[in-house]
């Protein structure tokens, strides 16, 4: 996995193994990304139903285990090995920032 910053004066390379994303690190990161979307969705829902009066609910969250974890890194090896390597995030600001993610 490819990740290149450029902006202004500055130009960052970053490579890292794709097998990085079956770590158990990663899988660590993944879930307290995962619980804190949940959470800030949860947040900004309540935001913007304060006129609607509140009914019991279940709390939704959203786990995703470290078989399911393991899963998404074979396909997307399999994904790499049929099409080849791709760009994940490629933006571009009006400022002429550029980040590239390519796996």
């Amino acid at each position: 996995m490819k990740i290149r910053i450029k902006a202004d004066r500055h130009n960052i390379h970053l490579w890292l193994p794709t097998s990085l994303l079956k770590s158990r690190i990663c899988y660590h990161i993944l879930q307290n990304g995962v619980r804190k979307n949940a959470k800030n969705a949860e947040i900004s829902t309540r935001e913007q139903e304060e006129n609607v009066p509140k009914l019991p609910t279940q709390q939704k969250t959203v786990c995703i285990s470290r078989k399911q974890q393991l899963d998404m890194y074979k396909a997307l090896r399999q994904v790499i090995k049929t099409r080849g390597h791709f760009n994940i995030v490629e933006v571009e600001s009006a400022d002429g920032q550029k980040v590239l993610i390519r796996v």
